[in-house]
Parts: C-alpha cells; structure tokens; sequence
C-alpha cells in the first residue's frame, strides 16, 4: 500500500492541474485502502479459499461446503469442518496444536477488463466538475 501511496504522491507533484488531481488522488487513495485486506478476529469471517494455517504447520483450504481441505487436497486430521474451531479460530477440542496462528485470502488480479463508457449530458459533466463547460468540436 505504502508503495502505491508513493507513486500517487509522485503524481500529484507533476500534476500542473492541481484542483481537479487533488480530487482524483483523493478517489484513488479511497480505492487503494478499500484493496486492503481487513484482518478477520472470528470464525465467522472466514471465507469460502480462505487458508488457515495451524500451529502444526499444516495448511487447509475452507471450501463451499465449510470443509477444510489440506492444500494437497487430502482429508484433514483433526479440523474437518469450520465447526472444529472456536469463535476465536482455536481447536474446540482444545489441542492446541489445531490452534488457527494465520488465516490467507486469496487476492485476484484483473487479467480481462472490457472497456466501457458512460453517456452523459453537459448538464451532468458540469455538476460533476463543479463549474459549467461548453461542448465545442475538435
């Protein structure tokens, strides 16, 4: 995050507009800390890929049945199901090595976006820039 906050800043220096980039660097930054992942504090926060790391090293992935999967795609021992652990992401049998010490979520990346436009009348661009325009040909 740091690093795309940087790159903004950068931008906004070389920006000779500065009214209409502060606006934009302002969306931009609403929409790079609406990327960052939220840190989960119970069970119930848990999602469908998610992958919980134990405290014995192993590594299961929650699928759409709320079944825990290990990586490999081999049965689980010990948690099964999202009902073996505790609201607080620990064993509920109490052995603490089933203990949840991480839990992943996978980030996808856009590797197909379709290009779209939005018609608007210069009514809506002026409220939109704050002041009136006129349309004139290129």
């Amino acid at each position: 995050m740091i690093n795309k906050l940087e790159v903004l800043l950068e931008d906004l220096k070389k920006s000779e507009d500065k009214n209409i980039t502060v606006a934009l660097m302002c969306n931009r930054i609403k929409d790079i800390l609406k990327d960052e992942p939220k840190m989960i504090t119970s069970r119930d926060e848990l999602k469908e890929h998610d992958i919980i790391v134990l405290r014995n090293g192993d590594e299961l992935v929650l699928d759409e049945y709320n079944d825990f999967r290990d990586i490999s795609d081999e049965p689980c021992n010990g948690i099964t199901d999202l009902y073996c652990l505790t609201d607080d992401l620990k064993s509920s049998d109490g052995d603490k090595i089933n203990d949840v010490i991480q839990v992943k979520r996978p980030v996808y990346t856009t590797v197909f976006k379709r290009d779209t436009y939005k018609e608007l009348t210069v009514k809506e661009i002026s409220d939109l820039l704050g002041y009136d325009v006129k349309i004139v040909k290129e």
